[in-house]
């Protein structure tokens, strides 16, 4: 395919849906903070089975999205995923119709405050695709007040990814992925924001709610690590 749109042309959505079978304890902690936002649109934890089958049915039938990828592995990331987040048409809920131009299958770490992109896919035909689903993802942290964000790239990929400020945190494994990660910039995420204020989360109300979220967090933290001794890994 040599014809790309270019995505920052196109008017574009976030929508992320939840894992409602996830082992994350504080996904509706999470869920709460990006429903107030009117950045994203948060679809019901009951539509993520139909939503990650409807994407992956989308992988195996077209080449067009994560070309090269190994299916097997994208298919288990559903399973064992917190949430997928997703770059879209706006205006356009993403089922049974709406376009997707890139997303990524993601889980949340409490013990060094992260995200994980388990994996990343987008649209070959489209330009800044990537780019757009980057961006969002560090909005999602900013606004989660997550501190980095993580991922494992083929060589291939490094030099795109150094690009949007990921840097390589040891050396490359056997099977060619290297671990990446990228520190978040803090924001003013809300003085920009042109959201109606009786439905905007204001800076204190963010502050609130994850506060309460990393007491409990610790809480939980603690029990996992005496019962459990280290974390997964991904």
């Amino acid at each position: 395919m040599t014809l790309k749109y270019n995505l920052k042309k196109l008017d574009t959505s976030t929508t992320i849906c939840f894992n409602p079978i996830t082992f994350y304890e504080d996904v509706d902690d999470i869920k709460t903070i990006l429903e107030d936002e009117n950045s994203y649109t948060v679809i019901e934890n009951e539509k993520y089975n139909s939503l990650s089958k409807y994407i992956y049915r989308m992988i195996t039938k077209v080449e067009f999205l994560c070309k090269g990828l190994n299916e097997t592995y994208i298919l288990e990331a559903f399973e064992r995923a917190d949430a997928i987040i997703i770059i879209g048409t706006n205006g356009l809920p993403i089922l049974p119709n709406g376009n997707i131009f890139s997303f990524a299958i993601v889980k949340f770490n409490d013990y060094d405050n992260s995200i994980y992109l388990d994996v990343i896919c987008s649209h070959i035909g489209i330009k800044y695709a990537g780019e757009k689903l980057l961006q969002s993802i560090e909005k999602i942290a900013n606004h989660l007040k997550i501190s980095k964000i993580v991922l494992n790239s083929v060589k291939s990929a490094i030099p795109f990814y150094e690009k949007y400020g990921f840097k390589k945190t040891k050396m490359c494994e056997e099977n060619n992925l290297c671990e990446m990660k990228k520190m978040v910039t803090k924001t003013n995420i809300y003085a920009t924001s042109t959201t109606n204020p009786t439905t905007t989360t204001t800076k204190k109300n963010v502050a609130q709610i994850t506060s309460k979220s990393k007491n409990k967090t610790r809480s939980k933290s603690r029990s996992k690590t005496r019962s459990k001794g280290k974390p997964r890994s991904h």
